[in-house]
């Protein structure tokens, strides 16, 4: 019950950072990943466009209105994280 309320609380958030956005396509990929396809398309597709100039990944994907962060430095943790989700 306790994993199941979690993943429900993942369906109903929207993140905007790599390691969280990230996660819960590792976590949907687990748990349910016919049922949430789409949901892990549309993170991975954030994941994409998150992508930074320089080819890496900072801490910030996308803003609220789904508009990519194009500035800002990156680190390896980051790029970790997005290339495992």
């Amino acid at each position: 019950p306790k994993v199941r309320s979690a993943i429900e609380y993942l369906r109903n958030s929207t993140p905007t950072k790599t390691y969280e956005t990230a996660l819960q396509v590792m976590v949907f990929c687990a748990a349910s990943p016919k049922r949430d396809l789409d949901r892990i398309n549309r993170l991975v597709r954030n994941i994409e466009i998150g992508q930074r100039k320089d080819n890496g990944w900072g801490y910030d994907l996308i803003d609220l209105e789904g508009r990519p962060y194009n500035s800002g430095s990156t680190d390896p943790s980051n790029a970790q994280f997005a290339a495992l989700g």
